[in-house]
């Protein structure tokens, strides 16, 4: 029974310069860690996003009362 090679066999078999097809990447699982990584920094830049908001609203608060305690 002879078994297919895939595009990356094929690749390394020959030495030839053709880059790997689309359904090379699906069994390769790099990609799909990339996927993740970003995922994970895009919630951790939401969270960021939404701390610096959340002390930005606290410290103009402070200041504001500052200012209105000085002024009286």
């Amino acid at each position: 029974m002879q078994i297919a090679l895939t595009a990356v066999d094929r690749f390394h078999n020959h030495g030839s310069s053709i880059v790997c097809s689309t359904p090379c990447l699906s069994r390769d699982e790099e990609g799909q860690d990339l996927l993740e990584y970003a995922v994970l920094c895009a919630l951790i830049a939401i969270v960021a996003i939404g701390a610096v908001q959340a002390v930005g609203n606290t410290i103009n608060g402070v200041f504001w009362a500052a200012i209105a305690a000085s002024s009286v």
